[in-house]
């Protein structure tokens, strides 16, 4: 059984997850775009510092893959249609 002082700090990190999520639609789609960029980046240095080319063609398919989620960033319908898509290849 869950103690009342379990439930009330429960409550209060709900409710302080919640105020420190507040942010505006655009910022966290900006947010997300910027950092699906620069994932896109790491993974084209990656790519060009390995020596086996599986890894390279591993870290250059990445990139690839973040820059589209970077193009796509601000559709919610375009990304919840490439996960589907993704889905039904795997």
């Amino acid at each position: 059984m869950i103690a009342v002082h379990q439930l009330r700090r429960r409550q209060d990190d709900h409710l302080g997850a919640t105020a420190r999520c507040a942010v505006s639609k655009p910022e966290q789609l900006r947010k997300h775009v910027l950092e699906c960029l620069r994932l896109e980046s790491d993974c084209m240095q990656l790519a060009a510092r390995v020596s086996d080319n599986g890894l390279r063609t591993h870290f250059v398919r990445m990139a690839q893959h973040w820059s589209t989620l970077a193009a796509l960033g601000s559709s919610a319908d375009a990304s919840h249609a490439l996960v589907a898509g993704e889905m039904q290849t795997t």
